[in-house]
């Protein structure tokens, strides 16, 4: 594997999913804090998000939470009782009650997101996965409340920034995630500061957030919209074999990358020809069938589904649809079918769009038959 990584650190052994998780869902908290969206959720004019906006957000968003956390630890609670399971009790009857049982137990009634349904259960590279996520989402709480309380702030603060770098990311897999953890916050990984952050009253929080809101607008960002930054990282942007954007051939520039992709999404997607994209020449960006890039694992073709999916398990077949269906409802309902100790699941999803136009996507529609023994 050909990456730059420190210790082959990657979504695979020996990365756990929960170290990798830390990571990205530690960034991912900071689109959701009034610090954060004060400074840089603009709109295209340049103007800062109003806070009554943030507000409503929190109000609709945070009361409900806790089923999300009950949501997400129904997952591994279905996958020990299934693997506790003994074989001859394996039939597609017995594991719907399963599902059904572990959903009433853990999230006090049937979910509007049927257990079946989650892939990570259903795909054996994937499965006894889905409570790294939990463990990860205990100590991203872990590690905010830490630094919170030893900086005071975490948007814009280099010191944050050199802690996670040197005691997260930098021992790669030469330590073991639980370490980390209590390396960096002086405590064993808990459920502490996730609980507590659930029980903030409302009033609490809004005032916290307002005052946050009110720091970042004043101080304004640390990078102005539009600048340029330089991160040591090629990005190309593509479609298919079309290459929309390539950082290389615009003067290394990430910005100038991105906005290219921009013109092209609203020339294509919004119908806006002022946008001002227009194709490259072949040869812009080294990208395509026969070149190199497309062999390397620093590449990750998001839009050419059946090329990113192309996997060496035998056990699991992949069928494309890459032309648009015309369909008046969603459906999200799996079908099982059962062979042996097989179980398929297939789980189809179609859209349409306004006024029975179908939903264009820069993904193509897909049907995925996963076959799990």
């Amino acid at each position: 594997i050909d990456q730059g990584s420190p210790f082959f650190s990657q979504e695979r052994a020996p990365t756990s999913v929960a170290y990798a998780e830390n990571q990205s869902m530690f960034l991912d908290a900071f689109c959701t804090d009034a610090a954060w969206l004060g400074r840089y959720a603009r709109s295209r004019e340049g103007a800062v998000i109003p806070w009554s906006v943030i507000e409503q957000m929190i109000q609709n968003t945070r009361p409900y939470e806790v089923f999300a956390v009950r949501a997400m630890l129904a997952v591994p609670y279905l996958e020990k009782a299934l693997y506790e399971m003994p074989e001859r009790e394996l039939t597609p009857e017995n594991l719907q009650k399963l599902a059904d049982k572990v959903e009433r137990e853990i999230q006090g009634g049937l979910s509007g997101r049927p257990l079946l349904s989650v892939p990570h259960i259903l795909s054996d590279e994937s499965s006894c996965y889905y409570h790294g996520y939990i463990l990860a989402e205990m100590s991203v709480h872990q590690t905010r409340a830490h630094l919170l309380k030893k900086y005071g702030k975490l948007v814009d603060n280099p010191n944050v920034g050199d802690d996670l770098t040197n005691i997260y990311w930098r021992p790669g897999n030469g330590e073991p995630f639980l370490s980390l953890v209590e390396q960096m916050t002086n405590e064993p990984l808990s459920a502490k500061a996730w609980v507590e952050m659930l029980r903030k009253p409302m009033n609490d929080l809004l005032r916290e957030e307002k005052a946050d809101y009110e720091e970042a607008v004043r101080e304004g960002p640390a990078m102005s919209p539009g600048s340029e930054v330089n991160i040591g990282m090629r990005v190309i942007l593509v479609h298919g074999d079309e290459v929309i954007a390539d950082s290389k051939f615009e003067g290394n520039s990430i910005v100038r990358a991105c906005q290219r992709f921009k013109q092209w999404v609203r020339r294509n997607y919004f119908n806006d020809m002022s946008a001002g994209y227009s194709p490259r020449p072949v040869g812009y960006g080294a990208y395509g069938p026969t070149s190199p890039l497309t062999q390397s694992a620093h590449i990750h073709t998001l839009t050419q589904s059946a090329r990113m999916h192309t996997l060496t398990q035998s056990a699991r077949m992949h069928t494309f649809v890459q032309q648009p269906i015309q369909v008046t409802t969603v459906v999200q309902q799996p079908i099982l079918t059962h062979t042996t100790h097989n179980v398929s699941v297939v789980p189809t999803i179609a859209r349409r769009g306004s006024e029975g136009t179908i939903y264009t996507q820069t993904q193509p529609i897909f049907t995925t038959t996963h076959t799990h023994t």
